[in-house]
Parts: C-alpha cells; sequence; structure tokens
C-alpha cells in the first residue's frame, strides 16, 4: 500500500493497476475504500536520511512528508476554541480564549494544547485575533508570553476588558512583533484604559501604546513556500456588537482551503441567483450520504445549528424524538435541566425561540 501509483511491475511485481479498490489523492497522502470502510493513508518517514522521492536502495516508503502538508488544529480550551494552522515553515494561531476555563499561566488550556502539538516549536509567525470578546482573547496573553510571535493581526476594535487590556499589554511588550489592525491609520496605537480590578490584582489607569505596521487589506500574505492567507472581512469601528468586526480569513494550504470566520455576522438572507453583499458571509453546510442525497444537489434552505442533532438522530432512525414541520424539525422532548438541546426553530417565515424555565 506504499505505492499506490507504481507502475514498474518488473521492479516491484506488484502491478498497481490490478489494485481491487481504486485510489484517490496522491502518493503523499491518499485514501481508498474496502467496503464501508474508508482508510486514510500518508507516506512516513523511516530515519533522517530519507528525502522527498523514490529512494537509491529500493523498499522503503515513497518519500517523506514535504512542505506540502500541513495541519490545522482545533483545541477546546472552553467557551470557544482555539485553532492553530501550521505547515514545515510556518505556524498561525487564530483565537484562544474562554468564558469559563480562564486559567492562566502555567495552568493555561491552550499553551498546553500549544505544546503537546507543537512541542519543537518556539516562534508563531502569524497570530490573528478575529474579535475582541472574552470567549476569543482571554488565553492569548500567555500565548504572546510563551512564543516569538513575530505578526499580530486585530481588527482594532477597542473592547475595555481584561483579557483585551492584556492582550494588548503583551502585544506592546513582544519584541521584534508586528501589529496589523484594520483601521487606524499609520504610527501608534493609542488606548487609554481606565483603573480596573483584574485578576484579583488592582490595575491603574493606563495608556497602552503600540507601533502600528502595515494595516489588513484584500491582498493575500504568503505563510510560506506553498500557503498564504488572505483576509476577506476586517472592520475596525466601533459596531454595536464586536461580532461585526469579526477578521474572516481564508487559508490557502496548498490545493486546500479552510475558512476562519468566528462570529461574523452574516447579514440578511438573499436569493442564491444574486451575488451576496460586501458585508455578507453566507456559510454553506456540505453534506454526503451515499445512496441518499444525490451529488450536486443544491439548496437555498436556511439551516441553523439547532437542526443538525436532530437530523442526525432522526436519520439514525430515532423518528419518535420529532415532530415534522414542513422542512424543519422540531426537537421535542421533556423539560430536564440536564438536556435542553434546542432552544430555536426557524422556519420561512417566522422563529420559535424557546427558553427552558428556571
Amino acid at each position: 500500500m506504499d505505492r499506490p501509483y507504481r507502475r514498474t511491475y518488473g521492479v516491484f511485481a506488484c502491478n498497481a493497476t490490478r489494485r481491487p479498490f481504486p485510489i484517490e489523492g496522491t502518493w503523499e497522502r491518499y485514501s481508498f475504500r474496502a467496503g464501508n470502510l474508508l482508510l486514510l493513508m500518508m507516506s512516513d518517514i523511516n530515519e533522517p536520511t530519507r528525502k522527498v522521492g523514490r529512494g537509491t536502495l529500493g523498499g522503503n516508503p515513497d518519500g517523506v512528508v514535504s512542505s506540502e502538508t500541513f495541519t490545522v488544529d482545533v483545541a477546546d480550551v472552553g467557551t470557544g476554541p482555539g485553532i492553530v494552522a501550521w505547515g514545515e515553515d510556518f505556524t498561525l494561531v487564530y483565537d484562544g480564549g474562554s468564558n469559563d476555563d480562564m486559567a492562566r499561566g502555567d495552568k493555561n488550556r491552550f499553551v498546553a494544547f500549544l505544546r503537546a502539538v507543537m512541542p519543537t516549536r518556539t516562534v508563531i509567525d502569524h497570530l490573528i485575533l478575529s474579535h475582541p470578546h472574552q470567549d476569543h482573547v482571554e488565553l492569548l496573553p500567555d500565548v504572546l508570553a510563551n512564543y516569538e510571535v513575530r505578526q499580530v493581526w486585530d481588527s482594532g476594535a477597542v473592547n475595555p476588558i481584561c483579557g483585551y487590556r492584556l492582550f494588548l499589554t503583551a502585544v506592546r511588550d513582544e519584541s521584534g512583533v508586528q501589529y496589523h489592525p484594520a483601521a487606524l491609520g499609520s504610527g501608534t496605537k493609542r488606548v487609554e484604559f481606565e483603573a480596573k480590578r483584574c485578576y484579583g490584582a488592582d490595575l491603574p489607569s493606563e495608556a497602552v501604546e503600540i507601533p502600528l505596521a502595515s494595516l489588513i487589506d484584500e491582498f493575500p500574505i504568503a505563510l510560506g513556500q506553498v500557503a498564504s492567507m488572505r483576509f476577506l472581512h476586517a472592520d475596525g469601528s466601533q459596531r454595536a456588537s464586536f461580532n461585526e468586526n469579526s477578521l474572516v480569513v481564508r487559508l490557502d494550504l496548498g490545493t486546500s482551503r479552510v475558512l476562519l470566520m468566528r462570529d461574523a455576522e452574516a447579514g440578511g438572507r438573499r436569493p442564491p441567483s444574486e451575488a451576496p453583499k460586501a458585508n455578507s458571509i453566507n456559510v454553506p453546510l456540505i453534506v454526503r450520504w451515499p445512496g441518499r442525497i444525490k451529488p450536486g444537489r443544491a439548496s437555498s434552505e436556511l439551516v441553523s445549528g439547532e437542526d443538525l442533532a436532530p437530523t442526525f438522530l432522526e436519520a439514525a432512525g430515532v423518528a419518535a424524538l420529532f415532530a415534522e414541520r414542513g422542512a424543519h424539525h422540531i426537537y421535542l422532548h421533556k423539560q430536564s435541566a440536564a438536556f435542553d438541546l434546542s432552544r430555536c426553530a426557524v422556519g420561512r417565515q417566522h422563529k420559535l425561540i424557546y427558553n427552558a424555565p428556571r
């Protein structure tokens, strides 16, 4: 299985064209199905002298994991996840906060996760804060304290909470860092914080000043030799909700794309035939169900997160728990303080919000 693409039958005595299970992918990463099993394969490295491509000795794996191999990890650090994307020549962190587990220092869960998945790395090339809510920023000051961070990307919208204050302070104190906001122009960012009690300590009023690098724009930014990122939405003005300031980023990792958008607002629904507005972001739901959903089928129906679990359960045959309402399913269950999954059902014209009695 190390050589799915070999055609040199006379050398390896293995005719790849006669394999019973067709493969998809490349020699570096490929997959094949055997019955109801999907096997994911990846080239490996046996010892440090192995290089990309066929070796001179033969009989070894086809190559090593090259710079075209990327990893995207999502860490459950509490209320909001922290995301890290990395390849052979770059490391990028997108958000890291929590509303519940706010342990700092040696007990910071996100720093512990980064050390676990990248034990030899000491540099973070790009640190992106989508917007300054606590569940996105709270754990990032310790990231700046434990790693050499080279580029920081921030909408620039100011939230006077303790977590964002410490984040800006850590950016200011980071040697050699370049700070990129979505607004404010050139020069220096100056934010005045009032006296406040944070983490058991009384902090005095303080003005934090950070030199500004280039502003965030719509042009692609190189991450590595075969990876880049592009900001699709960046707004540094003070909005009614900081969610509207969310930095939306598209990562281009080789031939794959990853959209990072966190709490960005979607805007109003429009007909699929019309081009979206500049400030509207519609996230597609992609479903694969062989034998049940026809490939290539598209629908413009509105899907809410609350629909997913009931739909999965119904697909598994637990139909007795549902009452069908047109194109949507409303989850029916007994009121319970321990299990109260669905609080909202969305129809074509109305939205029903249910709040469990306390």
